[in-house]
């Protein structure tokens, strides 16, 4: 079963997601995350497998040594490929590159990576999802106008990290981020 890492924004960042989540679903062009079981996140390392209690156990530890901290999210973007991705990217800051790794590296020994790279530290983009699961590639650029609403640049606040296991999406631990 796979499973992810995510970090979680403040009130005000996850429903200025949540709503353009809902626009976009109302609208007939993504419905995916409003309807998955998702909360607004950036996802720092993707698994196939892994040892829950030892990934637990890493978390744990991890947000010990590891204060909530501001992002400023300044993009919208496109992943390419059969089902497009539509994002919205925060600045790149060391904490956030270091977090992921240190993860990433903790995590490697006993979890199952995906085939593909994208979650490998050096390869990562940092990313918030505003729309997947795509199904036709000609809604891409009405989905970005829309996605164009958010405010930029927009200041959240990462507060909490999580463990999740998907398909379907189920929270395995959620935990306030410096405690």
């Amino acid at each position: 079963m796979p499973y992810s890492i995510g970090l979680y924004f403040d009130s005000e960042t996850d429903h200025t997601v949540r709503e353009i989540w809902r626009h976009l679903a109302e609208d007939g062009l993504a419905d995916y995350y409003p309807v998955s079981g998702n909360r607004p996140h950036i996802t720092l390392v993707l698994f196939e497998d892994t040892d829950v209690g030892r990934a637990e156990s890493v978390l744990r530890e991890v947000v010990a040594e590891q204060p909530a901290f501001p992002l400023s999210f300044q993009q919208v973007g496109v992943f390419p490929g059969a089902k497009p991705v539509v994002f919205w990217a925060p600045v790149i800051t060391q904490t956030l590159l270091a977090l992921q790794k240190r993860l990433y590296d903790r995590l490697a020994d006993f979890s199952q990576p995906p085939e593909f790279g994208f979650y490998q530290p050096d390869h990562w983009i940092p990313h918030c999802g505003l729309a997947m699961e795509i199904e036709d590639e000609g809604l891409v650029p009405d989905i970005v106008r829309e996605c164009l609403s958010l405010p930029n640049p927009h200041v959240a606040e990462v507060l909490e990290i999580g463990l999740i296991s998907f398909r379907p999406v189920k929270e395995v631990l959620t935990l306030p981020l410096g405690q």
